[in-house]
């Protein structure tokens, strides 16, 4: 685009026009706008220049492009793209609107790298690696609530000879003087309580023992977690059969309250043993159970809860006696006593063992080994009670 310099109006320096305006100083303003607009044409054009280049270069890169890539970008030239008519017209200040792209955007970029979709693999993409617990995570133990609440009596043999007792009668008056006074029955019985051996293994390679550093102290725990909650079982309702650990349910008393409402029920059992002589020290539930008790709620009024509540939880304790939840106890069964009359014998606690077994040395193979040896004695059955508390065990 070429300008040219208009020549400076030849004017007097006297002469005025007829509005009385000095036509020389009218002159000397028109001559700066004019080399205003001759210095912007100059820069407008070195503007265009740098940009014609610009497009050369993209043009040439374009020439360039993979023959893998769609048709739609290969050869395209940034003139095709462009409408250049309503684009030159646009740059001489004339409004032409939004100029055209006449292919996809995708003509003038590659694909962006992404991170490999594990879903759609066949569309590609960087494989990222994900992130792992740099441990095992221990599992819990469980509440040793049963095997905490019976005294413990550490024993040294295979077997445990004890005398239960049983008395019936009781105290009298004479009723005169050379009458014959009252008399009472006591029943002694030798029983034996066997030791029970509640045990379970699994194998390891040494490799996979000594490269991971936790996972000896994992598998140990998960063993042990087992034979204690097998043992709790059993001390509740083990049957005694073979080797087996004769429990707390099959030898208490069976009970039947007058009751029907469960604490109710609980509470009439705990009278009985009092009025019986025994100082009842503990009653076992399961869990679901006492969550039953502790959640009732009225079913007038407000309909608030009869004892504690979700913010206000009541301790687990019924009629001034502890409740103790043990998972191995029976739904919808309760057990009551003076826990004092039953003795749990230790002869060897519960542990983990490891140690090569066979030809496991030549195979690097390492046996994890938990294992606990136990039995129990209940001196008078008298001073449990088991009974219902309503539901249905099934």
């Amino acid at each position: 685009m070429e300008y040219q310099t208009l020549p400076r109006f030849g004017i007097k320096a006297d002469s005025r026009d007829t509005s009385g305006h000095d036509l020389a100083e009218v002159n000397d303003k028109l001559g700066v706008v004019l080399d205003q607009v001759k210095t912007f044409g100059e820069h407008t054009k070195d503007e265009l220049t740098r940009f014609n280049t610009r497009i050369g270069d993209i043009e040439q890169k374009l020439d360039r492009t993979d023959e893998s890539e769609p048709a739609a970008r290969t050869g395209a030239k940034l003139a095709d793209l462009i409408d250049f008519d309503r684009f030159k017209a646009a740059s001489k200040g004339v409004s032409t609107g939004p100029v055209a792209i006449a292919a996809p955007i995708r003509a003038l970029h590659k694909a962006a790298l992404t991170s490999l979709d594990v879903n759609n693999p066949s569309l590609g993409g960087w494989p990222v690696a994900p992130m792992r617990s740099p441990e095992p995570v221990l599992p819990p133990m469980p509440r040793l609530t049963i095997l905490d609440l019976l005294p413990r009596l550490k024993v040294e043999t295979s077997s445990f000879e004890f005398v239960q007792m049983s008395i019936s009668g009781g105290a009298d008056y004479q009723t005169s003087q050379g009458a014959p006074k009252a008399d009472s029955d006591i029943g002694a019985a030798l029983q034996t309580a066997k030791i029970a051996t509640i045990a379970h293994w699994t194998k390891a390679s040494k490799q996979v023992l000594s490269d991971v550093p936790m996972l000896s102290q994992w598998i140990g725990r998960l063993l042990l977690r087992g034979v204690l909650e097998k043992a709790q079982t059993e001390l509740i309702g083990g049957n005694g059969l073979g080797g087996n650990i004769l429990g707390l349910l099959p030898q208490a008393t069976a009970y039947s309250p007058a009751a029907t409402h469960p604490a109710d029920m609980i509470g009439e059992s705990l009278a009985d043993l009092q009025s019986t002589g025994w100082t009842p020290n503990g009653i076992v539930l399961h869990p679901k159970d006492w969550f039953a008790i502790a959640s009732e709620r009225a079913s007038g009024g407000d309909e608030q809860y009869v004892i504690g509540g979700p913010r206000n939880p009541s301790p687990p304790a019924l009629w001034n006696t502890p409740v103790i939840l043990c998972s191995g106890m029976p739904r919808y069964t309760a057990l009551t006593g003076d826990f004092t009359q039953a003795l749990l014998l230790d002869r060897e606690e519960a542990d983990v063992q490891a140690n090569f077994v066979n030809d496991d040395f030549t195979k690097n193979l390492v046996t994890l080994l938990a294992e606990a040896r136990l039995g129990l004695a209940v001196f008078d059955t008298s001073a449990l009670h088991s009974f219902s508390i309503g539901g249905s065990s099934t």
